[in-house]
């Protein structure tokens, strides 16, 4: 319990790092600890036993949706220290080629949002 509240107490710092949509998907931040087992549960992967993890900083994951069906689990990816090091769908199925393009251009997304907060640190 007190990790969620943790959780949640970082959630809009979450939403301003992570999320981003393009016309196809979207990066969705969780509302909480409950919704990544949740997750596990709908795609059929283990992600649901990564919260200890999340709630001490360890990694982040976060959920990519299709724009049409954004309630609808599709992948799920974890990203450690600004880094995307999985992206697992249903049954830890890979990414597809229309997922690994989206995936490129939120990198680079990613990577701009970390070129700002550092200068935003220097100036």
């Amino acid at each position: 319990m007190e990790d969620n509240q943790k959780f949640q107490d970082l959630y809009a710092q979450y939403q301003q790092q992570y999320a981003w949509a393009d016309k196809n998907f979207l990066v969705v931040v969780p509302k909480d600890l409950f919704a990544i087992k949740e997750e596990g549960h709908h795609l059929h992967h283990c992600v649901g036993t990564y919260t200890h993890l999340v709630a001490a900083g360890e990694t982040f994951i976060l959920f990519l949706r299709s724009q049409q069906e954004a309630e609808k689990a599709l992948y799920t990816l974890e990203v450690k220290q600004g880094r995307i090091i999985q992206c697992k769908g249903f049954d830890n199925a890979p990414p597809d080629d229309d997922v690994r393009k989206f995936l490129k251009k939120y990198i680079n997304v990613l990577n701009k949002r970390q070129e700002q907060e550092d200068m935003q640190a220097v100036c």
